[in-house]
This record gives structure tokens, sequence and C-alpha cells, in this order.
């Protein structure tokens, strides 16, 4: 096959070698499901109000990936990243696929390598494909990530440490272009060593330069991606705008579907719930209409098998009460007026003989949690004003179990926008709760003490230093 798509190493060309090491975060299995859900909301356009991912599998002949050649097979051997360097024996090659729609795709000129497009608008190719860490999304407070090294996950996901992406930009007339990242470590082939990311795509030659040295950049001629369309097996057509992204050689673990569907439907409930996100796994497709049948007829994310009774009772429960949620109309809501306790005492929340009256009838309630941040201020020009007050707030939801329930589960959800901060669920209370974060400061205070993929947050991180003061209690 006549093609410019191949594969690209970059040399090492003096100066320190800066590897960004992703495996030292990112140890969930799930992780690269969780960050490319995480990017289809992020990608969401404008005026569609539910945006789509479509999971599917496929295997492909490796005789039949021309790119994958002698060449890249001589990086994996000398790679100390890569997981599975046999994998290249096989005669086949599996397949993850994870597509998006109704989303812009990655937007701005894949070939112009800064991070801003010749007019000035930010270039989300050079963030993609080259800038690992630098917290391109740091200062949206609608945007779920933070720390601009999610992307990674699906290298980490690839048993020969690559992944595959083909793009539609919404924004440039609906172009395609086809790519391929591999992280493959700092390594020494014959006399010379290459930079830790190796990438897929068409030569571009170095400006200035009188030997030939080469950078590489998406393809973007329709006739090649159409060539790679037919050869991964995608879903997503020529002109459609949104995302696919294609890892080879998978984890073992999510070849199982029915626990792939119960992590899914685990972290991104509320999401589904809200109408924000769809998804299709194979021939299931989980929405708002059928999620809580889909959950309870598969199994346990934590255990891998199917529900008990109680389990199962209980879970009904809980969806009750995140649709409550969602359908807020409480006209009589709590109150809190924050201001730095290291404790809150009863006397500090409104009408709080009122609230436990109500509270024990089993009713949904709601506190408003107010208060002040001071946030670095980037337009100062003093000392004095290098701090700026925010008000803003958080709301916190909550119900009593049913009077029969006898277990504690793990039905409560912390959110920051659309996403989940799944480890921050706990099983220490018998009662539904979810604490929302919908408000711009608020939500921006949280996001800075997010770890990587939305998992958690943490007091301690040094994001919040950066940007915040008197944030701790």
């Amino acid at each position: 096959m006549n093609s410019n798509f191949k594969f690209i190493p970059s040399p090492y060309e003096g100066g320190q070698i800066t590897d960004s090491k992703p495996g030292q975060k990112f140890e969930d299995k799930f992780d690269p499901i969780f960050e490319c859900i995480q990017n289809t909301i992020d990608a969401k356009k404008e005026k569609e109000k539910t945006v789509s991912l479509k999971i599917h599998f496929k295997k492909v002949y490796k005789k039949d990936i021309y790119f994958i050649d002698n060449q890249f097979n001589a990086h994996v051997k000398n790679s100390k990243r890569v997981r599975d360097k046999y994998a290249l024996d096989e005669e086949t090659i599996d397949l993850l696929i994870l597509e998006d729609f109704s989303t812009t795709g990655i937007t701005g000129e894949p070939s112009t390598m800064k991070d801003q497009t010749k007019n000035g608008k930010p270039n989300n190719f050079f963030n993609m494909n080259y800038s690992f860490g630098d917290n391109q999304k740091l200062d949206d407070y609608r945007l779920g990530g933070s720390e601009g090294e999610g992307r990674q996950t699906f290298c980490l996901t690839s048993g020969i440490s690559t992944f595959f992406y083909y793009n539609v930009d919404s924004s440039n007339n609906s172009q395609g272009s086809f790519f391929g990242i591999s992280y493959l470590g700092k390594r020494e082939i014959g006399a010379k060593i290459y930079q830790p990311f190796a990438y897929f795509g068409k030569e571009k030659a170095k400006e200035n330069r009188k030997d030939p040295v080469y950078d590489a950049v998406p393809i973007e001629d329709n006739s090649e991606i159409q060539d790679l369309i037919k050869l991964f097996k995608l879903k997503r057509k020529v002109g459609e705008d949104g995302l696919s992204i294609i890892i080879p050689h998978y984890l073992e673990e999510l070849k199982d579907k029915n626990l792939l569907i119960s992590k899914i439907i685990d972290v991104y409930r509320v999401a589904i719930l809200r109408k924000r996100l769809e998804i299709s796994v194979e021939d299931i497709t989980i929405n708002s209409e059928n999620i809580l049948d889909v959950y309870l007829s598969g199994v346990n994310p934590d255990t891998n098998n199917k529900f008990k009774t109680e389990q199962k009772e209980l879970i009904k429960e809980y969806f009750s009460f995140l649709n409550e949620v969602n359908n807020d109309n409480l006209e009589n809501i709590n109150e809190i007026n924050y201001y730095d306790e290291r404790l809150i005492q009863k006397d500090k929340i409104s009408n709080y003989d009122q609230l436990v009256k109500t509270y024990n009838k089993q009713e949904l309630k709601k506190i408003r949690f107010n208060f002040t941040i001071k946030r670095f201020n980037a337009n100062s020009s003093s000392v004095s004003d290098r701090y700026k007050d925010y008000s803003t707030h958080l709301d916190i939801y909550f119900k009593k179990y049913p009077s029969w329930a006898s277990v504690l589960e793990k039905n409560n959800d912390f959110i920051r926008g659309p996403m989940s901060l799944r480890k921050l669920r706990k099983k220490t209370m018998q009662m539904f709760w979810m604490i929302d974060v919908q408000d711009k400061e608020a939500s921006l205070l949280i996001k800075n003490a997010e770890h990587a993929n939305h998992s958690m947050i943490s007091a301690s991180n040094k994001k919040l230093d950066t940007n915040y003061k008197s944030y701790y209690n």
C-alpha cells in the first residue's frame, strides 16, 4: 500500500530527556475508559445535551498493519516501558476501539507544532500530540481534566504501549486526521538515543536544518484516511465529527464485557442519569432510561459477582434518590455559612431541629454550603491585590436509608460538574448522599485539589498552593 503513514521515532538532540512516567499515576486497569469518557464529555458540542461513546472490539491481521514494521519492532524490543514485547509475534492484533459522537473532535491545526494556531487560537492538536502534563484544562471549571496527562493511559493499556486516533475537527470543515503515539521510554538503538515518545504519521522536515531530521504530524489526506478506517474497522465515517481511539493488544481485564459495563455505570451513573452521557458497549446501549436495569442484570463492579438481593433493593432506592436530586424542586433548604471552622456545630445549620425531624421521616434533604475562597488574581499588579475573594457554594443532598436496610454500601457520590470523584465514596453511614459541586468558583477549587483522572481530592495538592490561599479547612 502506498501511504505516507509510517512509524517516526524522535532522535535525542541534546539537552534533558524528560520522561513523564505516567505509570506512576495511572494504576486502575479501567483508567483508559474513564479518560475517554471524560474527554468525550469535555468535547460536547455547544448545542448538544448528550454525548455518545461507542466501545467495540475488533481483530485484525498483523500483516495488514503495514506501518507496524521492522523498524517499530526494533524500538519495541529495546524499550523498557513496553509491557508485552512478544505481542508483535502474534498473527492477529486485538483492538479496543472507543469512538465518541456529538463532539467537536480535536480542534486546531494538525501540522502546526505550537500551542496556538496561526490565528492565535488554542491548538488542541499540539496538546494532544506533544504536550504532556501542562495543565491545559485547569482554568476551565466546565472541563474534567486538569493535569494534561490522561491520554497516556491509552499507551499504558496497550501491550505495545501504542495507540492511534482518527479525528474529525468540527471547527475546520470536518477535516479528518490520523495519528499514532507510542510511549517507549528512553532507548538506544545502534549508536543513537531516542526520546521517550515516538509517533505514527507523516514526516515534516524540521525548519532551518541542513541534515534531514523530521517531526511527525498527522496525515490529513482523505483517501489515506479512508484506507485506515477500513483497516481498523471503525464506525466513524469520513467527515463525521468526533474522535476515535484505537488501542492494539489491550489489557485482558478489559475483555470482560459485563465487568466493563458495571465499572462504567458505577462511576458515571450521575452523568448518565442527567442525560449528559450515553454509552454503547458492543450491542448494549446504556442511557438514562435503562441504566438501572442494565446495572442490576450485570455484576458488582467491586467483586465481579452478581448482586445480592438486599444490594439490589438498596441500589433501586439509591437510583430513586438520584432521580429525586435531578428533579430538585425543594422549597425548604438548610444552609451553612462557613467561616473556616475546623468543625461545624449544629447551631451553624439553619433550622437544624426541623432538618433532623424530616430526615428521620426519610425525606430528601438539601444543605447549601456557602463559603468564600481566596484565589490567585492573575491580573494583579500589586502584592496587596495578589489574591481575590470569591463567594461560592456547593450543595449536599442526603436521605436516610429505608428501615429494612441492614448493610452499608457506597451508595453516595461526590460530583464536580458531570464528573464523579469515585474514590471519595464511603461505607460509613446508613444514608444516601451526594455532594454536588456546580458553581464556578467551588468547581475550580475542587478541580485544583483533584488527582489524575479525577479519582479523588487532596488538600496537599500542589495546584492548590499555586492558585489558592487559606483553603485547607
